[in-house]
């Protein structure tokens, strides 16, 4: 319910930068009127991992075989495994029944055309109908080497929408670009062109950002946490300013590059990070397991 103020009904307010939304009152049916407000935001725990193209379906075997005993169900938590294309419903037919409402799988790249005479192309409804939910667009390694623009990105963005499958959307800047403090403007440019048409999804709740540290990838340097929480705050700032408080709240914001079981925790621990995109620990079960159960 909402509280009238001064003829102003308040239904919810901020402190800094944390909405703060559902006001009760009222102790009792006549008692005094109490104002109590609850954190809004995202409350689920994303672990995305990104296995490249790595396994065949012997090692998928033996993947499951050791994450389906090691990881501890968790409802707040959500894990997406993002297996070579072809083997989307093997790796979904190998997640354990009681896991299944917690794991699920994604596809690592999709086609900018719905259908079509587009040699090697797997389309977003094809990923659909394979048991996929969730496609990872503009992922580093695809920008570099198959030359997708922010554009192209944006187009693929549409198909996983019109698929009815949710997104994560990788952004970040090289070595170069952080060296001359282009950092915001790169990652504000990648976010603009590429979600221009679609605010109604990050409303929705339907797209997730994932910050990828270029500038720490084979360069021997390390991104910190709270270098990955500067660019996450940059995100989800942008998210604010550009679209709305709704998807301000809904679209989580997950933090990639240099996720390790060793910094997991202080990783998730920051305000404007609401998961990891994991790329080599996620190929070892054990390690990835043993991570997503040690985030509290």
């Amino acid at each position: 319910m909402a509280i009238n103020v001064n003829g102003t009904n308040v239904t919810k307010v901020s402190i800094g930068e944390t909405s703060l939304n559902k006001v009760y009152a009222r102790i009792g049916e006549s008692g005094a009127y109490v104002l109590v407000f609850s954190v809004g935001g995202i409350r689920v725990i994303y672990f995305a991992g990104n296995w490249k193209m790595n396994k065949i379906k012997s090692e998928i075997d033996s993947f499951f075989e050791t994450f389906n005993t090691d990881l501890t169900l968790n409802g707040q938590k959500s894990v997406i495994i993002f297996p070579p294309a072809c083997y989307l419903d093997y790796v979904k037919s190998k997640i354990a029944p009681n896991l299944s409402g917690m794991v699920s799988v994604g596809i690592q790249d999709i086609s900018a055309r719905k259908s079509g005479a587009y040699t090697g192309q797997i389309s977003a409804n094809m990923a659909k109908d394979c048991g996929c939910s969730v496609a990872m667009i503009g992922e580093a390694e695809v920008r570099e080497y198959f030359g997708d623009t922010n554009a192209v990105c944006g187009e693929k963005l549409a198909m996983a929408m019109q698929s009815n499958l949710k997104a994560i959307y990788c952004v970040g800047e090289n070595l170069s670009e952080r060296d001359n403090g282009q950092t915001q403007s790169v990652i504000e440019t990648q976010l603009s062109e590429a979600l221009g048409d679609l605010y109604t999804y990050l409303n929705e709740g339907r797209i997730m950002i994932a910050y990828e540290p270029l500038w720490a990838i084979g360069t021997g340097k390390t991104a910190t946490p709270q270098d990955l929480e500067e660019a996450c705050e940059i995100i989800r700032l942008w998210i604010r300013n550009h679209v709305s408080d709704e998807a301000y709240g809904n679209s989580p914001v997950l933090a990639g590059g240099s996720v390790t079981p060793a910094n997991i925790q202080q990783i998730i621990a920051m305000p404007d990070i609401n998961g990891g995109l994991v790329g080599g620990a996620s190929t070892y079960a054990d390690r990835f397991a043993a991570m997503i159960n040690e985030v509290q």
